[in-house]
């Protein structure tokens, strides 16, 4: 039963947009994975994914727990690069304000024009968070 509240709310959660766009210019260079406007974007991302489950009552309910924001990254690497489409894949350790932290995936794409890049979560962060909030709520 867990097992499908959990899969109904991250499909929930899939409605909502984990990517966001910053406007800088690198010049048709896809920028590292810890670059410091690819990390500020990275904990901007978040507080809007959460923002955004509080529009929703349910999804509300469970990520009421999650950490209110992301206060660094760490152990940040890149996976993969295609130089066909400037993409590169990356992977950290997301370091919350509350002294827990939890593995991300995310990619960095450079835009068409070169002037700004974009930034987009992996599906397994938010399952990996609900799961880790829904269990919070659990113990109290």
């Amino acid at each position: 039963m867990k097992k499908i509240i959990i899969n109904s709310i991250f499909m929930l959660m899939m409605g909502f947009s984990f990517n966001g766009c910053q406007l800088t210019n690198y010049f048709n260079s896809t920028p590292k994975c810890s670059d410091d406007n690819v990390q500020s974007l990275v904990k901007d991302i978040y507080i809007n994914m959460l923002e955004n489950a509080k529009d929703n009552i349910l999804l509300n309910v469970y990520m009421s727990k999650a950490p209110q924001s992301i206060s660094s990254l760490s152990s940040i690497r890149a996976i993969s690069f295609d130089k066909e489409v400037n993409l590169r894949e990356c992977k950290a350790v997301a370091n919350f304000d509350d002294d827990s932290n939890l593995d991300l995936e995310y990619s960095v794409q450079i835009a068409e024009d070169g002037n700004d890049f974009y930034v987009e979560f992996k599906e397994d962060f938010v399952e990996k968070l609900m799961t880790q909030s829904i269990m919070s709520n659990m113990m109290q």
